[in-house]
């Protein structure tokens, strides 16, 4: 019996070691196709081929997100963890690729620059995962797509596409923080997993402490505040804060997993 388990507790390793992998492949190989698209955008000479460029990624990413959902439609009922991509992160990838391509298309250098920031940190999130397998996971992510979201409301006000939007971007980014504590409070309630339509996913440990995520969410609600009195104050001092905080809770869980 200990052997069937030392077996498929190998497998499982093995198995994370190769996703890890093809993660760390595909985000290497996005930062070099962005290290050239950030050339062509600063030439007049090649500001065409950034344009088509990005045109085929767009196509190519929204052919992979209808692949992705006829994917996860097909792998309904059945076990899909063994696989080396599965069927939703498949299509977490595809619909990342497709904004960023859209993003791209509409603000070119200043994508390419959140870009840059935004694939290492998901990189290094899903690795802190693996090495945590806890509640940092979560709060981590949340607070990166949070920095993106704060990021991006800035750019657009920045470009004037939603300039009389001040108020209502502040609020909506206030709501992503209330939402993501009340989900916490809902993992609370049921030992760390989050139960919707009859499916549940476990994002933290039992008994877990889930002050971090509290905190994490009462911080983004403070940065919609800021963001609707002031964008410039809020995204300067909110993504130096939203950082930082990754940081803190960064080293408040190794404590946690090297002392308890």
């Amino acid at each position: 019996m200990n052997t069937k388990n030392n077996t498929g507790k190998k497998v499982t390793e093995e198995l994370e070691a190769n996703r890890l992998s093809l993660y760390i492949i595909l985000a290497f190989v996005c930062l070099v196709g962005l290290v050239y698209l950030y050339r062509a955008v600063d030439s007049v000479h090649y500001i065409s081929f950034f344009n088509r460029c990005v045109q085929w990624i767009i196509w190519l990413s929204a052919a992979l997100v209808a692949l992705s959902l006829w994917r996860v439609a097909a792998s309904r009922g059945k076990d899909v963890s063994g696989k080396l991509l599965t069927p939703g992160t498949g299509l977490f990838l595809s619909v990342l690729a497709l904004l960023s391509g859209l993003f791209l298309k509409m603000y070119y250098n200043d994508a390419i620059k959140l870009l840059y920031i935004l694939i290492p940190g998901l990189c290094v999130v899903y690795l802190i995962k693996l090495i945590y397998a806890n509640g940092f996971y979560p709060v981590a992510g949340f607070l990166l797509l949070s920095a993106s979201v704060l990021y991006v409301f800035d750019r657009l006000l920045l470009w004037g596409l939603f300039e009389h939007w001040q108020v209502p971007l502040g609020l909506l980014l206030a709501l992503l923080g209330a939402a993501f504590v009340l989900v916490c409070l809902r993992c609370r309630k049921n030992d760390g997993e989050l139960r919707l339509g009859g499916r549940s996913r476990r994002l933290f440990k039992r008994a877990e402490s889930y002050v971090p995520a509290f905190l994490a969410g009462a911080a983004v609600v403070v940065v919609g505040g800021v963001f609707v009195k002031s964008p410039s104050y809020a995204v300067f001092y909110g993504l130096m804060g939203l950082g930082g905080l990754v940081v803190a809770l960064g080293m408040y869980y190794t404590y946690h997993l090297m002392y308890h």
